[in-house]
């Protein structure tokens, strides 16, 4: 994991709200999920969405699908911060949790663009 300020706690916390975003969608891995689907379970809107949850900040997300199930996924904050990760379509709800905290939330709260602190889990 990558070293930060963040206590356990807050990683505690920040897995606590990903995890209540993505109950919204009742998933278990991403299976039913792609690239532009027109019948509402886009890889990108997903994503785009919890993190929209988690952070309370606008966010852009763009999708490739690199071979059937498997895809590259660019987030951007407000043209400043650019992160990416790979997700499958087998990915179970710990390994988005894990993906998203590790590869795009403490880095982008590292950079201190992030204001999630004191925001409460309904």
């Amino acid at each position: 994991m990558i070293k930060s300020s963040l206590t356990r706690m807050d990683i505690e916390y920040l897995e606590r709200r990903i995890k209540k975003a993505i109950e919204e969608f009742g998933i278990e891995n991403l299976m039913e999920y792609t690239v532009n689907s027109v019948v509402g379970c886009d890889i990108s809107d997903f994503y785009k969405t919890v993190l929209e949850e988690v952070l309370i900040e606008d966010n852009y997300v763009d999708a490739l699908e690199t071979s059937d199930g498997k895809y590259e996924l660019t987030f951007e904050f407000e043209g400043k911060d650019m992160w990416y990760i790979s997700s499958h379509a087998w990915d179970t709800v710990e390994i988005i949790v894990e993906n998203l905290i590790e590869n795009v939330i403490i880095p982008h709260i590292k950079r201190g663009r992030a204001s999630w602190l004191n925001q409460s889990i309904a």
